[in-house]
């Protein structure tokens, strides 16, 4: 989880190099628990749940609010424009 220790403008930083490193064809494998940093920057999104794959697919069909609900058992919405978003967790 390389962002993890970093501050937000590095956090930045990092994945700007991280997409020019794809857009030159790189394959690049990152594990976030940040939720948003996920929605906002991926591409493609595998949700985990006890070891086992839960979703796989395009950031806002992997973290759907149903997918949220099913994994982390908790109430919680997207807000924001694509590429800012922002998740709000109502329970």
């Amino acid at each position: 989880e390389p962002l993890a220790a970093l501050d937000l403008a590095h956090q930045l930083r990092l994945l700007r190099v991280l997409h020019a490193a794809a857009a030159d064809g790189c394959g690049v494998v990152l594990v976030l628990h940040d939720l948003a940093l996920a929605m906002n920057h991926a591409d493609r999104v595998i949700v985990l749940d006890n070891g086992r794959i839960a979703a796989n697919g395009a950031p806002e069909e992997a973290l759907s609010s149903a997918l949220l609900a099913r994994v982390w058992g908790v109430d919680a919405r997207w807000i924001g424009e694509p590429g800012q978003r922002a998740l709000t967790v109502l329970r």
